[in-house]
């Protein structure tokens, strides 16, 4: 006889014929991966802030001065402070817009090939905070075309021409019937 306060049931199914498939793929003990260090559980909270001190970060990113895109530049800015983790002082933080925006517009009524360089570093401890720089680098166009000179591969200005300028051209009458200067004999036709 059974004892009615056991829990342990028995029964014999006969399995109905399945569809055939394929056996369980079987991973060998050598192919798992060991855990991450995310995910390793010895990597407690403690131990990461105390790992915080070793962590050293110093960079600069350029923008360039377009008044319009200062909201976009100071999300960069803002994400580049939480990435780093640093401790920024909040008087320091609050000036970071205005500094910013006087900056841009400076470089921007300058020249519009200006950019703002924008330098940070978070200091050695003990110190634990984040210092930053903002410079403007005043550009014009001769120094983007010197630059295109050294970098970029001829031709510099594509291999055809500008509809909007042979448009105009055009408008100006039969070829043979409109002055031009020649630079290459310095002789105005």
């Amino acid at each position: 006889m059974s004892d009615p306060t056991s829990s342990e049931v028995t029964s014999e199914v006969t399995p109905e014929p399945a569809e055939q498939t394929e056996p369980a793929e079987q991973i060998a003990p050598a192919e798992i991966a060991p855990p991450s260090p995310r995910e390793a559980p010895m990597l407690k909270h403690e131990v990461w802030q105390a790992l915080q001190d070793r962590f050293i970060a110093r960079g600069e990113v350029v923008m360039p001065c377009v008044p319009a895109m200062l909201d976009n530049c100071l999300d960069r800015i803002a994400g580049i402070f939480q990435s780093i983790g640093g401790k920024v002082d909040s008087e320091a933080v609050s000036q970071i817009p205005r500094n910013l925006a006087t900056k841009v517009k400076e470089g921007f009524d300058t020249s519009v090939h200006s950019r703002v360089h924008f330098q940070y570093e978070r200091k050695k401890p003990p110190e634990e905070s984040v210092s930053f720089q903002i410079n403007i680098e005043v550009s014009n166009i001769a120094h983007q075309y010197k630059q295109w000179l050294e970098t970029r591969a001829p031709p510099l200005f594509g291999t055809h021409p500008d509809a909007k300028v042979m448009a105009v051209a055009a408008l100006w009458g039969e070829p043979s019937q409109v002055p031009v200067l020649d630079p290459r004999s310095n002789i105005y036709q």
